[in-house]
């Protein structure tokens, strides 16, 4: 070893043993703290290099996670820098709502005021632009319009309002009718009469009168024919008449679930239901021609049935009896009675507003209302806003007309 050697060095170049405090000694001595040193400073230089070693590996994995973490979580994506962190604290908040605005339906073109009258608020607002007060104490539950002016009132009480704004009563009572050109009306009169008679600016002028079953009702007038209904306790029609009021009333009487629609000129068209399944179906009813009774000479279905119509009470014949009107929610469907029968589909549809009721203006078209919205559908398919007159309150209805088509 190198101390070995120092010392045969100084041992052949001095006779005398070595002093404690000789230059051999302190030059090993200076060796031996040269050599603590370097070995010291290997250790201290191999455990700071073991250290960066490890931090390092520690950041590479963390940049590895965070390059393979997905977008939400904040971090950056492999093509991406690190993002800075930020200054302030993260708050989280939840992902926006997506508001998809609601589809609005363009709006319809507008067309002329209405050919027919509207009610309000104890007021008539003709067409022609009139307002005419109903006389005090008359119910308003049915209404039309009619030549010699307007029929106002309900089961008890009648009047003809005249264009001048004066008034006559008339003795309908119960479930009267007028006919389709507004000059004719019957009417029950106690349980088992009815009553025809004629209709002008002066009243009703009676004409004729029948004896017939308790309960017998009129339901519509068909060319020079009364029909007449006869209903159970619980208000359904149970059988159908006919009677020619310019002849004696003999009974023909016609079994069968049948509900007639009012109106439509000579075209007599019902709802016949199955009793079974409740669903009905529209036919045509027809009567034997002149005046004579014989067996089976009752009204009688007529060239087949349509059904899958959505037939309701609120459906409506147009005054030529061409056109069947059915409403059905916000739609109204318009029926081609002369080729329903063999192809029962809508010539037309036409949107109106929901809960309308449907008032022909002429055989052309009708308008639809709720008391808020008025339109106007034709069966060619055109659809319309119809503007309301000035003032005119909420509520209103429409007023059927029956002045022929």
């Amino acid at each position: 070893m190198l101390e070995d050697a120092l010392r045969k060095v100084f041992s052949r170049r001095a006779e005398d043993p070595l002093a404690v405090g000789d230059a051999a000694t302190a030059a090993i001595r200076r060796a031996r703290a040269a050599q603590r040193r370097r070995v010291a400073g290997g250790l201290v230089g191999g455990l700071a290099a073991a250290i960066v070693f490890t931090t390092g590996l520690v950041y590479v994995q963390q940049w590895r996670v965070s390059q393979s973490a997905p977008a939400e979580y904040g971090l950056a994506g492999l093509d991406e820098p690190a993002p800075v962190a930020p200054t302030t604290p993260a708050v989280h908040t939840a992902p926006a709502m997506v508001v998809v605005p609601k589809q609005v339906d363009p709006p319809l073109p507008m067309g002329i005021a209405a050919q027919v009258d509207l009610y309000a608020a104890g007021r008539l607002w003709t067409s022609s632009g009139e307002r005419l007060s109903i006389p005090e104490g008359v119910a308003t539950t049915r209404l039309y319009r009619v030549p010699a002016g307007w029929l106002v009132g309900g089961d008890t009480t009648v009047q003809l309002l005249r264009a001048d704004g004066t008034s006559v009563p008339l003795p309908l009572t119960g479930h009267w009718v007028v006919s389709p050109d507004g000059t004719r009306v019957a009417y029950p009169d106690g349980p088992s009469t009815i009553r025809f008679g004629t209709l002008d600016r002066d009243g009703v002028r009676l004409v004729t009168s029948a004896a017939v079953a308790v309960g017998t009702v009129p339901v519509t007038f068909a060319g020079d024919r009364l029909v007449l209904a006869l209903r159970d306790k619980d208000g359904i029609v149970r059988q159908v008449d006919h009677w020619v009021v310019s002849a004696p009333y003999r009974p023909t009487w016609t079994v069968g679930r049948i509900d007639v629609y009012d109106g439509g000129a000579s075209a007599l068209l019902a709802q016949e239901r199955d009793e079974t399944t409740g669903n009905a179906c529209l036919v045509r009813l027809a009567a034997p021609a002149g005046t004579g009774r014989g067996a089976g000479e009752g009204l009688r279905v007529d060239g087949g049935s349509a059904c899958g119509l959505g037939l309701s009470a609120a459906s409506s014949i147009s005054p030529d009896g061409h056109w069947l009107a059915t409403p059905v929610g916000s739609v109204v469907s318009f029926y081609d009675l002369s080729t329903t029968f063999s192809n029962p589909l809508p010539a037309a549809v036409c949107g109106v507003p929901e809960a309308s009721s449907i008032v022909w203006e002429d055989s052309t078209g009708l308008v639809a209302g709720n008391g808020d919205t008025l339109v106007r559908c034709r069966p060619g398919g055109l659809v319309e806003q119809v503007p309301l007159p000035v003032g005119l309150p909420e509520g209103w209805k429409l007023v059927p007309t029956r002045t022929g088509s």
